[in-house]
């Protein structure tokens, strides 16, 4: 996802303008594979350091003068791991902007076993990793939203991967065909996860309209507990529409 088709330097153009162009998408930054495809060898690379770059890690490097950006140690971690690594669990949820999550304990997924363990980040390995699952968001390679709400249903508490689903439907991430795609593809029996999740598609059936803000979120589950009922968001007004209240 993160790879760079090798262009000849005509004229005797050199490769510093092609590094700069790639770091541009990148938060800066560029690895050592990247370099070596664009023409870079072991020497000119292990010279960049001290030449308007800074060594992150052994395998990633940084263009001096961009600015710090949110997200710059978690690209870091995706590029130095390598072997199409992305962004995941609480990590990819705080990416997504699911909120009540953050760059802590940076946490990746890649379906390529490999020597190099990247020490930025933990580094979940899966033996199935489909590239429909897996985009590019904000310049980051980060899991889709439903691999995302999957991962949170098997590894944090119930309220937190319930929060974090009525998140991404309300802000149009997900949807319950979408969820229904994913589950066909990626839901069978024994996946960690897969049963809560398939338990929250069942409880947000037809026309389901996710809590807009936590209070009416704390609401629903205070007047559930209590076994009131209530109807939500209604339209007020005959024939000319007035107002809505929950």
């Amino acid at each position: 996802r993160l790879a760079v088709s090798a262009r000849p330097h005509a004229g005797g153009m050199r490769w510093d303008e092609d590094l700069r162009q790639l770091a541009a998408g990148q938060f800066g930054m560029v690895t050592a594979v990247q370099a070596r495809t664009i023409g870079l060898d072991s020497k000119e690379w292990g010279r960049l350091p001290g030449a308007g770059w800074t060594r992150l890690t052994d395998r990633v490097v940084r263009l001096d003068g961009v600015p710090p950006a949110t997200g710059e140690r978690a690209m870091a971690s995706v590029l130095d791991q390598g072997c199409g690594a992305a962004l995941s669990h609480r990590s990819s949820a705080w990416w997504w902007g699911a909120g009540g999550f953050s760059a802590h304990d940076l946490q990746l997924v890649s379906a390529l076993k490999s020597r190099h363990r990247t020490s930025l980040a933990t580094v979940h390995t899966v033996r199935l990793l489909p590239d429909r699952w897996v985009t590019v968001f904000r310049q980051m390679p980060v899991v889709r939203p439903e691999l995302c709400i999957l991962q949170l249903c098997a590894t944090v508490h119930y309220e937190r991967a319930v929060r974090a689903l009525d998140n991404f439907w309300r802000d149009g991430l997900l949807s319950g065909r979408s969820l229904d795609m994913f589950l066909a593809e990626l839901g069978c029996r024994g996946r960690n996860g897969v049963a809560l999740l398939r338990q929250l598609r069942e409880a947000r059936p037809g026309e389901y309209v996710p809590p807009a803000t936590n209070l009416e979120r704390r609401a629903i589950e205070v007047l559930g507990g209590l076994g009131v009922e209530w109807r939500r968001q209604v339209d007020l007004g005959a024939e000319m529409w007035t107002g809505r209240v929950d």
